[in-house]
């Protein structure tokens, strides 16, 4: 019984243990998240007062997908998932231009 008994707490002991290294690395990957949106809070409210966007710590410029890739995509800005590359360049055109700088700003019509 008593072999029973210690056979059980240690497979106990185990499973917390493991479970308790799933949740610190969930715990990790949200942070980094949470930095980032407040980041990106930043730069939306930066851009708001007419500031320059302000780039993200240690990030490269964001460019838009190859056009006609296939397989679903995901927005390094605000994780979201799209069901191909396409939706997600409309995606970044929409939502994120500040990041693109003047290279994806739409050009205006010509007036006749």
């Amino acid at each position: 019984l008593m072999q029973m008994l210690v056979e059980y707490l240690l497979h106990v002991q185990q499973t917390l243990y493991s479970r308790g290294m799933e949740l610190e690395h969930a715990a990790q990957v949200t942070s980094s998240q949470l930095l980032e949106q407040a980041h990106y809070a930043g730069a939306l409210e930066a851009r708001l007062k007419g500031a320059a966007p302000v780039p993200f710590p240690g990030s490269h410029a964001v460019e838009e997908p190859p056009p006609g890739a296939s397989g679903p995509a995901q927005c390094h800005i605000c994780f979201k998932l799209f069901s191909s590359a396409d939706y997600l360049a409309a995606h970044y055109r929409r939502r994120h231009e500040a990041h693109f700088g003047q290279a994806m700003a739409q050009p205006e019509p010509e007036a006749a």
